[in-house]
């Protein structure tokens, strides 16, 4: 089967302790990327020196140093204007890609042409245990790969319902970028917000398999992220602004009537807004 280009982006900062792992899990692909490109953002541990050791050694790698911190979501932008692939997967460097993953995503999104992105059950790598819990009963709407529509996945997308997880996702590029790339004052919220945009306007692939992990850290971005109250207040304030304007008015509709909103039910912002906020 003829697959379109896949361009693979890791994003590091201060994991020369995990890095390698999911550098390796990459290379270990049956269906290998036409780059692998690792995006550094200043780190100040032993990254660069474990990254460069899979440079020499692969020349599918390429390392870029940004010049300043410049936050994970301006990083990743920063890398897909450098990348040229058709379809694009961020694989983070502290999480980790199981088997299959690739050639799995790819096949059901050449079959599914008109889908924006593909995405599965998300497994945790716990970081204590090294045990991965593959959560492979979550999301089981059907027991095989399918494409879900627009339509069909206001009613199946949720909290509590299917879980668009950015580990799990590989996507197309242009849409990516006409639906504004990620969005830096949405800070952890970011890649939440542009998966469901494309997946609301173009439907998605979703396999009902655990295809990739996020590593349980307390430290992590959006962790933290999450506990600081006023950044929180703030994310969800430039939330509503983006969802009331020109841009994405077309997919505010699908936001509300798919009860995502309901995640952010904690602020004070939202209740406040929340019924009127299609006006």
């Amino acid at each position: 089967m003829n697959r379109p280009t896949l361009s693979v982006i890791v994003p590091n900062y201060n994991h020369g302790a995990y890095i390698g792992e999911q550098l390796h899990a990459i290379v270990q692909q049956s269906h290998q990327p036409l780059e692998i490109l690792v995006i550094d953002d200043c780190s100040t541990d032993n990254s660069i020196e474990v990254i460069n050791e899979w440079v020499e050694n692969n020349p599918l790698i390429k390392l870029v140093c940004n010049e300043k911190n410049l936050s994970i979501n301006d990083s990743l932008n920063r890398a897909v204007e450098m990348v040229s692939g058709e379809y694009l997967c961020c694989c983070p460097a502290d999480d980790r890609i199981l088997p299959g993953f690739f050639a799995k995503s790819m096949d059901l999104l050449v079959q599914y042409p008109e889908a924006s992105l593909c995405c599965s059950v998300p497994a945790f790598l716990d970081d204590k245990t090294g045990i991965i819990d593959p959560h492979n009963d979550w999301y089981r709407f059907r027991e095989t790969p399918y494409y879900v529509s627009p339509q069909e996945l206001i009613d199946v997308v949720g909290p509590d319902n299917l879980w668009i997880a950015g580990v799990t996702c590989i996507f197309k590029r242009n849409a990516f970028i006409e639906s504004g790339k990620y969005v830096s004052d949405l800070r952890w919220y970011s890649d939440w917000f542009i998966w469901h945009v494309m997946a609301f306007r173009s439907g998605i692939c979703y396999i009902p398999e655990a295809l990739a992990a996020i590593r349980v850290l307390p430290t992590s971005y959006s962790e933290m992220g999450r506990k600081e109250t006023q950044a929180e207040t703030e994310v969800v304030k430039h939330l509503v602004k983006l969802l009331r304007s020109e841009q994405y008015k077309d997919v505010l509709p699908s936001f509300k009537n798919s009860k995502l909103l309901d995640h952010f039910s904690f602020s004070p912002v939202l209740k406040k807004v929340y019924p009127n906020v299609v006006r």
